[in-house]
């Protein structure tokens, strides 16, 4: 089809007028490389999405924690602590787009 969920869910956040930042990390999570400033959310976005892959195809919670290892490699400690504030910060931005006053 030349196209998967994620290219659905970008143009969807796209289309809903939702932040920028979104777009972004819902279209490259599949490809985290792809992904021009929010390279660390995206990676997160990606552990999420394949760890409930996983979870959903009922895999042994040891292959989770490992797959989940893997892809957390190229992320630090300090890395993930800023992207965490990063996403609490785009959390107002973000509830105020789907629930306007």
């Amino acid at each position: 089809l030349g196209f998967d969920h994620a290219n659905i869910g970008g143009e969807l956040v796209r289309h809903w007028g939702l932040p920028g930042f979104l777009i972004e990390v819902i279209d490259c999570h599949h490809a985290p490389e792809r992904a021009e400033s929010f390279h660390r959310e995206t990676q997160l976005l990606q552990l999420a999405d394949r760890v409930a892959r996983l979870m959903e195809q009922d895999v042994a919670f040891a292959v989770i924690l490992e797959e989940a290892r893997k892809l957390s490699e190229t992320m630090n400690e300090s890395d993930l602590s800023l992207a965490i504030e990063n996403a609490k910060e785009k959390y107002a931005s973000v509830l105020s787009a789907i629930q306007p006053d």
